[in-house]
């Protein structure tokens, strides 16, 4: 459903990335899952995680149908 790419940077903030391909809807859809993701890396990852990583979310076609539960 994700893949999350994680590389550790001399950075002093945390930055996220998305992507979602065309195989996932068309772009209601894809900017949907979008929309979802960086709510949840938000809300969820980006009060837990230390400083200096990027991560990149890459969504799969299941992540249309996901639902989100907190």
């Amino acid at each position: 459903m994700l893949v999350l790419v994680a590389r550790r940077t001399d950075s002093e903030r945390c930055r996220f990335g998305f992507s979602v391909s065309k195989r996932v809807g068309n772009a209601v859809v894809r900017n949907r899952v979008k929309r979802r993701l960086k709510e949840v890396a938000r809300v969820e990852l980006l009060p837990r995680i230390e400083c200096g990583w990027d991560f990149v979310v890459i969504a799969r076609k299941d992540a249309a149908d996901a639902t989100i539960t907190t």
